[in-house]
């Protein structure tokens, strides 16, 4: 299965917690696709983070320094998202990063099913790391309001879970100023 495919696996399921809730502003299912196009919900608007396009969360020059090729910004399971491929990294083996931007979803709402997590706070903002419990990608969860998240998820091209989290904490660093 390549990288990008698993990454954005894990995004869906990360996204499906509380989707079984009639309450406006909670995930979708993960075969339902959400238009970039519609509104953001309220807590999203207030706090900042519906103004902000996913793969503007790492700028151009960041980008070209770590040798990022953007792979474009998608929307479907409850997200706006972007991801990027380093192919050079380990030899050839590569990397990918998917950062999904949640309106609707807070860190309360991260599906736990087949994943671990743990408290990893990320500059000023509360943060989840979440690690498959049998497989090789990791991610790092940053609340911005107790409805809205930003998730980042990493996964290495030598299925090594612990370089996959390091990667997906550093890219959660390098993304969070840049959060409301």
């Amino acid at each position: 299965m390549n990288s990008r495919l698993v990454v954005l696996t894990m995004v869906a399921l990360m996204g499906l917690a509380g989707c079984a809730s009639a309450t406006p502003g909670t995930g979708v299912a993960a075969n339902t696709t959400t238009s970039s196009a519609e509104a953001p919900t309220d807590s999203a608007s207030s706090s900042g983070l519906a103004a902000i396009k996913p793969c503007d969360l790492i700028d151009s020059s960041e980008l070209s320094r770590l040798g990022l090729t953007s792979t474009g910004p998608t929307s479907g399971s409850g997200a706006r998202s972007c991801g990027w491929d380093n192919n050079a990294y380990d030899n050839g083996l590569g990397y990918t990063i998917g950062a999904d931007i949640r309106d609707g979803q807070g860190l309360n709402d991260i599906n736990t099913n087949g994943f671990a997590l743990s408290n990893d706070p990320i500059g000023h903002h509360q943060g989840k790391q979440v690690r498959e419990t049998t497989g090789d990608v990791c991610g790092v969860t940053i609340g911005v309001t107790a409805t809205s998240r930003v998730d980042i998820s990493a996964n290495t091209g030598s299925a090594d879970i612990n370089q996959a989290c390091t990667l997906a904490n550093q890219f959660a660093k390098l993304i969070e100023p840049n959060l409301p």
